[in-house]
């Protein structure tokens, strides 16, 4: 393996970390402000 494989290997490696990351990120904020908003409207404490 020469340098330039194994550096554009490492990149991708780290494009695809970071994109896994920032979706991970995006499903639990929106998770907790979902679960925020619910619990924090009128009227959705009568339900339970």
């Amino acid at each position: 393996m020469n340098k330039e494989t194994i550096l554009s290997r490492q990149i991708l490696t780290y494009m695809l970390l970071l994109t896994f990351v920032i979706i991970a990120i995006a499903i639990l904020g929106s998770y907790l402000f979902y679960s925020f908003l619910i619990y924090y409207l009128p009227g959705w404490n009568e339900r339970r």
